[in-house]
């Protein structure tokens, strides 16, 4: 990495907060321009977090072997001292198979953000396994969420387990807690006999036991109890055809456990087939929650629909369909795999989702593997869950997107969407695109604000290998966070990113490195969401190893409007994406998808990066041949 203070010269772009700090001729009849603020790189901080091991050369990833790890959930939780808790939950390759066969266990990895440092990990939590689970769905979609009780850091671990207590091969609901070091915690009301090795089951605690197939999808926070506990909204599907909220409570237990409760299990969607709830916990001063779901009895899916419900009691308050399938050119394009509902403020909430041909190639004809992708992104009014707006080809890659609340901009920031992809063949990086909306819901998509969130990400390759149905809609599931702090912010010299006041985190896996690797690793990652409003700031490349002190200062010509390539080998085009017509422009032609087989991948960063070790004004592509790694 270049020395700090050392002047690089490049290309950069303007656009929401990025602008090129450039000097107008002063003429005679004019005062001096003001000094411009410096213009400095803010790289994306990337840490392998966990190294996985190779697997042997005779055994490559198969059906229930995993993919070293898959499916990574990040969470956050500030501490006394300053800094910051980051904890990743996973399912984590075992070194040997359980009672079905499967390696497919739990891990969970913790480590602190810290004002001088950065992310410091301890050897002993850079990875911490949990108890062996039985089955061969043993610790499956998992979702964690860290919270204060008694004056200690817990984290829950909601998962999909055969391991439930019922015996009958379908997954459920479960959960664990665990301590500030990752250890299983007492949990004195279990549904198990053991109440500390094997997690209790949530469906049974919620009274709606039916020995069906249960699985959450999503969580967030709904904050303290007055007790002093904490209390968790959770979107789940049953049997892959409804999709449920639940509330979940966990409280201090009277003897030095804790005590995890149900208060409701709703059904929300009916008729919901391979649907992921995803719920999104209320604005302050607000009850309303939403969940966002597939709709319909096909696969691919009909239709999206939202869900306003009251939090505390899950009763539903409204429900519209937000999007529907569609015939563009005698082909069905189905609306697919949508994200949490992002709250904007302004009576808004943005919600992304694909559109999808359905080419059937797996799963006795269903699923869309193989047919173009695209990404859109709608805007809705909370009032009465109206589309006032929407915008196609919003994601870095177009197949398996991701959206997430974050905010983004100088100071304190403006609520904004980051859109995150990554490789469909393992072998290319990670990336978030940011995207802001305006008072009244206009969308926009700057490709400036592009971000590499990892160095390799995986999201249909070794996941769709690797889990119980190889090659059968299977994914790999990439999950981020906005808002949070940094310690180091302003602390200068001694300060790690002192420019930069909040981060969003990512958690991806992928390779560590190509071609040795046969097995995904975990990459966590910082990317500066907020900054101090006196500088002017360029994004940079997923950099390792960022030293404390201030980012280097960049000298910074006109920006490049158009024409050219950009630092990934793309053409620069002329402007951001555009508002929804009536055809299917833009659509992603050569990626599958769920669980297409693996295709050849396009190198789309490499020699640039590898060469200047930093990016030159930020741009990608948006046309009809959006990459298809």
């Amino acid at each position: 990495m270049k020395k700090r203070g050392t002047t690089l010269a490049f290309g950069i772009v303007a656009g929401l907060g990025f602008s090129a700090a450039t000097s107008a001729p002063v003429s005679a009849q004019t005062a001096p321009a003001a000094p411009a603020q410096p213009t400095v790189l803010m790289p994306t901080a990337t840490y392998l977090a966990h190294r996985v091991a190779n697997g042997p050369a005779n055994k490559p990833v198969g059906k229930n072997t995993g993919a070293g790890v898959m499916d990574a959930d990040p969470a956050f939780l500030p501490l006394p001292n300053g800094n910051v808790r980051i904890a990743v939950l996973g399912t984590v390759s075992s070194a040997q198979p359980n009672n079905a066969g499967s390696y497919m266990q739990g891990g969970i990895y913790i480590g602190d953000l810290t004002a001088d440092k950065g992310l410091v990990t301890s050897p002993a939590t850079s990875m911490k396994m949990f108890p062996t689970l039985n089955g061969e769905r043993a610790f499956m979609r998992p979702q964690l969420k860290l919270f204060n009780m008694s004056s200690k850091v817990y984290g829950i671990a909601l998962i999909a387990t055969e391991d439930n207590g019922r015996n009958n091969g379908n997954p459920q609901t479960s959960a664990f807690v665990v301590d500030e070091t990752g250890a299983t915690v007492t949990i004195e009301n279990s549904t198990r006999q053991n109440k500390k090795d094997k997690p209790t089951n949530i469906i049974t605690l919620g009274d709606m036991q039916d020995d069906q197939q249960w699985g959450p999808h999503s969580a967030c926070d709904l904050g303290a109890t007055p007790t002093g506990g904490a209390k968790f909204l959770i979107g789940m599907q049953r049997n892959n055809n409804d999709a449920f909220a639940a509330q979940v409570v966990v409280e201090p237990g009277a003897a030095g456990g804790v005590n995890v409760t149900v208060p409701y299990i709703k059904e929300l969607v009916q008729d919901a087939t391979h649907n992921r709830a995803k719920v999104t916990c209320p604005a302050p001063g607000s009850t309303s929650a939403y969940l966002v779901s597939v709709d319909g009895n096909n696969q691919p899916s009909d239709a999206i629909r939202m869900v306003e419900f009251n939090a505390n009691t899950g009763e539903q308050i409204q429900s519209k369909l937000i999007a529907e399938k569609s015939k563009v050119n005698n082909k069905t394009i189905h609306t697919v795999q949508p994200s949490g509902a992002v709250l904007l403020g302004n009576g808004l909430a943005a919600v992304g989702y694909q559109e999808s041909e359905k080419a059937g190639k797996n799963n006795g004809g269903n699923g869309h593997t193989g047919g173009a992708n695209q990404s859109i992104m709608a805007i809705i009014k909370l009032s009465d869950l109206s589309v006032v707006n929407k915008i196609r080809t919003v994601a870095p890659y177009q197949r398996h997107a991701f959206s997430f609340a974050t905010t983004f901009g100088p100071g304190a920031g403006q609520p904004a969407i980051g859109v995150m992809g990554g490789s469909s063949t393992g072998t290319g990086d990670g990336k978030l695109q940011i995207v802001s909306v305006d008072g009244v819901g206009k969308p926009t998509v700057d490709p400036a604000m592009l971000f590499q969130v990892s160095k390799f990400a995986d999201v249909a390759n070794l996941p769709a290998r690797g889990k119980r149905n190889p090659n059968n809609q299977g994914a790999g599931f990439l999950n981020g966070i906005g808002g949070v702090p940094n310690p180091g912010y302003g602390k200068g010299a001694a300060g790690f990113m002192p420019e930069v006041k909040t981060f969003f985190l990512s958690a991806l896996p992928g390779y560590a490195e190509l071609p040795a690797a046969n097995r995904e690793s975990l990459w966590v990652s910082l990317v500066p969401a907020t900054w101090d409003p006196k500088v002017t700031p360029v994004p940079g490349p997923a950099t390792e190893n960022v030293q404390p002190g201030p980012l280097p200062v960049v000298n910074a010509p006109a920006p490049q409007v158009q024409g050219g390539v950009d630092a990934f080998g793309n053409p620069v085009p002329g402007g951001p994406g555009g508002t929804v017509t009536g055809d299917y422009g833009g659509a992603d032609l050569s990626s599958g998808g769920c669980s297409s087989s693996p295709r050849k991948a396009s190198s789309a960063i490499g020699a640039t990066l590898l060469g200047l070790g930093l990016v030159a004004g930020l741009r990608r592509r948006r046309s009809s041949s959006k990459r298809a790694q």
